[in-house]
């Protein structure tokens, strides 16, 4: 998920503004996933990270992990965004 900043740092470095609004709607969309997951942002984190295979979705407390169906809003609003392919 770091990837759209480095790729904002990159793009105002060349001062190609082209690539930092494209990487700034996808920071939007990262930003919405969380709201999403109702402003958890570590259990939305970590579920966004589980899509990409990074992390697993759960929490060391159960009762802060994202059901299933807030998983699937996740992987649902990274695919929709482009993030995730």
């Amino acid at each position: 998920w770091i990837e759209p900043y480095l790729a904002m740092y990159e793009a105002a470095q060349a001062g190609n503004t082209g690539v930092i609004r494209q990487a700034q709607q996808q920071i939007n969309a990262l930003y919405e996933i969380i709201q999403r997951a109702g402003g958890k942002t570590i259990p939305a984190i970590k579920a966004g990270a589980m899509c990409f295979g990074r992390s697993s979705a759960r929490m060391k407390i159960p009762a802060l992990s994202l059901d299933d169906a807030e998983i699937d809003r996740i992987r649902h609003s990274l695919a929709e965004s482009g993030i995730l392919v």
